[in-house]
């Protein structure tokens, strides 16, 4: 939550044709840091990737329907999109062979939450009905599986995270 409110992708559309099917692609200048790669910038990003500093930059999105790359940045949600109580999501990031030596993060609703590691599972907190769940690796690139869903107050939800690399930038 920021000190306005708390964070949504509900209403958010492309800039060129309106839609709203459009998923995140990553934070800007990830794909730089993927193509760049080596040890010390694989560790700086680690370090450095999801501070506050990083957290105010907005984030690249592609449309669905037009094609069209965009920044993009949650807007602070309505009475009407805000729950009256938090619902609880239970995150389970799959074991897979195929990055388990790091930790991945959990973005919601524009926000990089917390990092979760191979087969960790976590409890979140939401507060607002529309809900975009997605995994960021270790430099920033959004994994190609996201979802999203509605959510009630109060109620208990399960799912199954799996990091699902994006191989063109």
């Amino acid at each position: 939550m920021t000190e306005e409110g708390y964070p949504t992708y509900l209403g958010v559309t492309c800039p060129k044709c309106q839609s709203t099917d459009w998923e995140v692609t990553g934070q800007r200048g990830s794909g730089l840091r993927a193509v760049s790669g080596g040890i010390g910038a694989t560790v700086t990003a680690v370090k450095n990737a999801y501070s506050t500093k990083e957290q105010e930059k907005p984030l690249k999105a592609k449309c669905h329907q037009c094609k069209k790359r965009f920044p993009v940045q949650p807007v602070i949600a309505t009475a009407e999109e805000t729950l009256s109580a938090p619902a609880e999501l239970e995150l389970t990031r799959e074991k897979h062979f195929a990055g388990s030596a790091s930790a991945n993060w959990i973005l919601i609703n524009g926000q990089i939450v917390t990092p979760i590691r191979n087969g960790e599972t976590l409890l979140v907190q939401v507060w607002t009905r529309h809900i975009y769940l997605q995994l960021l690796d270790v430099v920033g690139q959004a994994s190609a599986q996201y979802e999203r869903f509605t959510v009630e107050p109060g109620e208990h939800y399960e799912r199954a995270l799996k990091i699902k690399p994006r191989w063109i930038l």
